[in-house]
């Protein structure tokens, strides 16, 4: 990984202050309103278009762009997108960039206020990880929720990649996907591992880049197998990081 000289590190971490200032203020400023007025009205619509906004004015003008290809594979289906987690910014990321879907998120936030109750009307389902009913529940739960128009995220490594690699995946994600009998999209995103590393408090500016792939049905008998299922995914996103960083448009920062 190419590293930057003392001066760049400094200005990173004033950009990283910037950053979160700015998206902490714009919370507070426009979720004071915005936020009960979209539990009170029950409309989604107004929290995505905060964040959507948030994300389209701001990220720019902290040097962020991003490029996402495949979009001819996004279907007008439904689907759970199978993401690879790099950075807190792939989060973002998916909303403006893919398509704005609702999350799996521990029971604990669904207490937080003015969050909890945004996540709600955002359709997102909260998991009590120690309670083997609450996660039996979450497949009907997320079909429930996609037949009714929403989709999905989730990432399956269960935590940040530090140095750009894809790391193991987690069953879950595709055990909810056969239990719901839903498309998994997987969704490949690549650069946020260095423009925002979870082990520093430093943003760089770079172009974000991500790829689409093919959708898979997990209803069909063939995909039924949680841990098949899980390994042609892995082994499609790991060839599809692999091309994206031989391609000339590529940060050129993964030596690995």
């Amino acid at each position: 990984m190419k590293t930057a000289g003392p001066v760049g590190r400094v200005l990173a971490r004033i950009r990283a202050t910037l950053f979160f200032g700015s998206l902490f203020g714009s919370i507070f400023f426009f979720g004071f309103w915005l936020i009960p007025a979209a539990v009170v009205f029950k409309r989604a619509s107004f929290i995505k278009w905060m964040c959507i906004t948030w994300l389209k004015v701001f990220m720019p003008l902290f040097g962020l762009r991003y490029k996402v290809a495949g979009r001819e594979n996004l279907l007008e289906q439904k689907t759970i997108f199978v993401v690879n987690h790099q950075s807190w910014l792939d989060i973002p990321l998916v909303m403006a960039g893919v398509r704005y879907p609702a999350f799996l998120a521990k029971k604990e936030i669904q207490s937080w206020p003015w969050f909890g109750a945004a996540m709600k009307v955002l359709h997102c389902v909260f998991v009590d990880r120690s309670d083997r009913r609450s996660r039996a529940q979450v497949g009907e739960n997320v079909r429930r929720e996609i037949n009714g128009g929403v989709d999905f995220c989730i990432f399956p490594e269960g935590t940040r990649s530090i140095d750009g690699r894809l790391q193991p995946f987690q069953g879950g994600a595709f055990r909810v996907a056969i239990d719901a009998g839903v498309l998994v999209t997987p969704v490949v995103i690549d650069e946020t591992w260095w423009i925002l590393n979870k082990k520093t408090f430093q943003l760089f500016p770079g172009t974000i880049r991500a790829r689409i792939l093919p959708a898979i049905d997990a209803s069909l008998p063939e995909n039924q197998d949680v841990k098949k299922l899980m390994a042609q995914v892995h082994g499609q996103m790991e060839q599809a990081l692999a091309q994206m960083r031989a391609e000339p448009q590529a940060s050129g920062r993964f030596l690995g």
